[in-house]
């Protein structure tokens, strides 16, 4: 049977997961910090709901035996999915406790979420009018631009490097825009 397991102080959230399930088929347990020392493979076993009690302001929902079909049907028309922070349970990660877990994954989202921003910027910049920017300033910014594009298309991703890449990128999309080179 296809488990989720959610940590959620938000009412609304439950309640829309709740009626997922149901409609899925699937069980749903809630769970609160107490269940956080829990390696992730314990927190499916469990019988009962968890304490709600939640000190982690985001929303984890921890998914077993989805496949990507599976995510894409359930989450189909589904309000608050950008309100969530999906974990598909693996082999990997299933001897995680809970609360490493959820940090990672934290961090890899917000990870994520500047590659999306740097990779929005640099399709951004493929439309640009350069028209009446000196040429000099054209290569500055073209060297920027392919900055960033190594930088996401490279081995490794540095995040400081992201952070910089993304702030002269603006500033350069803004000189643009307005002419100001």
């Amino acid at each position: 049977m296809k488990k989720i397991v959610l940590y959620s102080e938000n009412e609304e959230i439950k309640n829309a997961f709740e009626m997922q399930c149901k409609a899925f088929n699937s069980k749903l347990i809630f769970i609160g910090d107490k269940e956080m020392n829990l390696e992730v493979h314990k927190v499916f076993e469990l019988d009962k709901n968890g304490e709600n009690i939640h000190l982690l302001a985001d929303t984890y929902a921890l998914f077993d035996d989805f496949t990507k079909d599976d995510f894409a049907l359930f989450f189909e028309g589904f309000a608050y999915i950008d309100e969530v922070i999906k974990i598909n349970h693996t082999e990997n990660n299933s001897h995680w406790k809970l609360e490493k877990l959820f940090v990672e994954t934290k961090k890899e989202h917000l990870l994520y979420a500047k590659i999306m921003q740097l990779q929005e910027l640099l399709d951004y910049c493929n439309q640009l009018d350069y028209s009446g920017i000196s040429n000099e300033k054209t290569l500055e910014y073209k060297d920027q631009v392919l900055h960033a594009f190594m930088l996401l298309y490279g081995k490794e991703i540095n995040e400081e490097e992201l952070d910089e890449s993304i702030r002269l990128l603006q500033k350069q999309i803004v000189k643009i825009d307005n002419k100001l080179m």
